[in-house]
């Protein structure tokens, strides 16, 4: 709408069945300005004093909220859960914000979409994906308290999805 921008969209296919999340009418202007933004708060799970926060995003995702309730009902942990559709997003962000603010350094600081999302939340974060672990380590700067990150550092090292979250220890024990 009056911008003169050039875009790219892409679309990502799975060779796997995938569920997608119900979306309630109350949710759908949150989320779609989260997706724009690069992440959206999917779900907390729990109610418990001890909190982790995950994140994931594309196949994974379903075994993030597996691990949600594995953590909530053997453990006794909640867990705020965020899709992540774009760590490139976040990383650009995080960099503009990040140099807006080394060039301006009287200006008020300005912060992160992570940082403003995160705020308040756990002080653990746990990013899982079945990409490299370079992905989720692209927005560490902006992610306040302890950052973990689970990755799959190679595809070719095992000849199924299974196989290769189980050789770098990401998958359900």
């Amino acid at each position: 709408r009056g911008e003169d921008k050039d875009v790219i969209y892409y679309i990502m296919l799975y060779n796997e069945d995938i569920p997608m999340p119900e979306l309630l009418p109350e949710d759908v202007d949150r989320v779609k300005e989260g997706i724009k933004k690069g992440m959206y708060k999917h779900k907390t799970v729990g109610d418990h004093s001890v909190k982790v926060r995950l994140l994931g995003s594309g196949c994974i995702m379903q075994q993030v909220l597996d691990a949600a309730d594995i953590l909530s009902e053997e453990y006794g942990v909640s867990s705020e859960i965020w899709s992540v559709v774009s760590y490139g997003e976040l990383h650009n962000d995080m960099n503009d914000v990040l140099r807006e603010n080394r060039m301006n350094p009287s200006a008020e600081e300005r912060r992160t979409y992570v940082e403003e999302s995160f705020e308040g939340g756990p002080e653990l974060t746990v990013a899982v994906s079945d990409y490299q672990k370079a992905l989720p380590e692209s927005i560490r700067a902006a992610v306040p308290g302890t950052f973990e990150v689970l990755g799959t550092d190679g595809f070719g090292r095992s000849d199924t999805r299974e196989h290769l979250r189980r050789f770098f220890e990401i998958d359900r024990p």
